[in-house]
């Protein structure tokens, strides 16, 4: 999800809350909404199974509040 998509979603609705569900070992993922400014809210520990393994699943959140704060302080975000 990028800067534009969020940007959209919280100029275009009344949505006050974006969650990311992101699984264990998708570090790419992780940085993305690291740097968007989504916060880690919790872990849900060995919620998920694939090839007979068990992953960890993280749970982020973004609120429009804390986007717009983003925004204004010309943070890496870019929405231009």
């Amino acid at each position: 999800m990028s800067s534009y998509i969020i940007d959209f979603i919280f100029s275009t609705t009344d949505i006050n809350r974006i969650d990311l569900a992101v699984w264990d070992g998708n570090i790419a993922s992780q940085n993305l909404a690291n740097k968007l400014g989504f916060i880690q809210e919790g872990v849900e520990r060995q919620a998920r199974v694939k090839n007979d393994k068990f992953f960890d699943v993280y749970h982020y959140g973004l609120f429009r509040e804390d986007w717009e704060n983003l925004k204004n302080k010309n943070s890496i975000i870019s929405t231009k």
